[in-house]
């Protein structure tokens, strides 16, 4: 009997098992057996609602909805304790919902090319996320206690409408890679702590013109972008960083001497004035 059991149990995990590895591509074959239910792809679909079968679906890991014209996702989201991955970009979404930051395990969160203005109060209790893609919506202002996401490594708020950024942003201790590509920044803070995790800042298209001399605590920065600022100068401190290998700049803002003058300082860096230029990854 108990052999008989014990091969029950087998065969079960073997199921799950093969169901972990299939992704749902029509709400269809979700309806037949949504607790079996762990990767589900309806991107392009052209769906206009949030279909509440995926509400149902309480296994669920990977949710991929991205190029609909979805408007709304329902609060009952926060329910789907085991995502990781959330995929939402390109569709209509003008807020998140509160019950977001109840997705604990919530690793991935692309919401790109959206018209959302804010993000919801307890976003930071996302406590395992790794990766934000935001940028290309509304957003005026940055999570609150943004700092306390200590695992996020990738943020990208491009294309925004954020205006101040405080000093908490740049004491992330996992953060490599933070993108303020055209916003409408003027003013960067000044910092008082050493960071050794942020390695890549775009800054490109703000109406920042000054790089204060605390950036130097940026300790292991490798690349700076100031691509259509008012920046004029970069203080000699930051040039001197050994870790910096690439600054990023329009060739109206800095001059021939400046860029010698540089490069005796760091002759490990380089200065890309071309206008050809990758985005960051969306």
């Amino acid at each position: 009997m108990r052999a008989l059991y014990i091969n029950i149990l087998f065969l079960i995990s073997i199921a799950i098992s093969a169901q972990k590895g299939k992704t749902y591509y029509s709400i269809n074959e979700i309806e037949k057996s949504p607790d079996l239910v762990y990767a589900i792809n309806l991107s392009n679909q052209n769906l206009s609602t949030f279909p509440e079968i995926i509400l149902k679906c309480k296994n669920l890991e990977i949710l991929d909805l991205k190029q609909n014209n979805i408007k709304e996702i329902p609060e009952k989201i926060g329910n789907l304790k085991n995502i990781y991955e959330l995929w939402l970009v390109d569709n209509q979404i003008e807020k998140l919902p509160e019950s977001i930051s109840k997705l604990t395990n919530l690793e991935n969160l692309i919401i790109a090319f959206n018209k959302i203005e804010y993000f919801p109060k307890n976003f930071h209790k996302l406590s395992n996320l790794r990766k934000l893609v935001a940028n290309n919506n509304k957003l005026k202002a940055l999570p609150e206690n943004i700092s306390e996401l200590k695992y996020l490594k990738f943020l990208h708020l491009g294309r925004n409408e954020i205006n101040k950024i405080t000093e908490d942003i740049f004491n992330m201790e996992s953060l490599f890679l933070l993108d303020f590509n055209r916003n409408k920044i003027e003013v960067l803070p000044t910092l008082h702590k050493n960071n050794k995790a942020l390695q890549v800042l775009y800054l490109r298209a703000n109406m920042i013109n000054e790089i204060p001399e605390s950036f130097q605590n940026l300790n292991e920065l490798t690349e700076l972008y100031i691509m259509e600022t008012e920046i004029k100068n970069i203080p000699n401190e930051i040039i001197t960083n050994p870790n910096l290998r690439l600054i990023g700049y329009s060739p109206q803002q800095l001059n021939t001497k400046q860029i010698e003058n540089y490069k005796l300082l760091n002759s490990k860096c380089k200065f890309d004035d071309t206008i050809v230029y990758i985005e960051p990854e969306d």
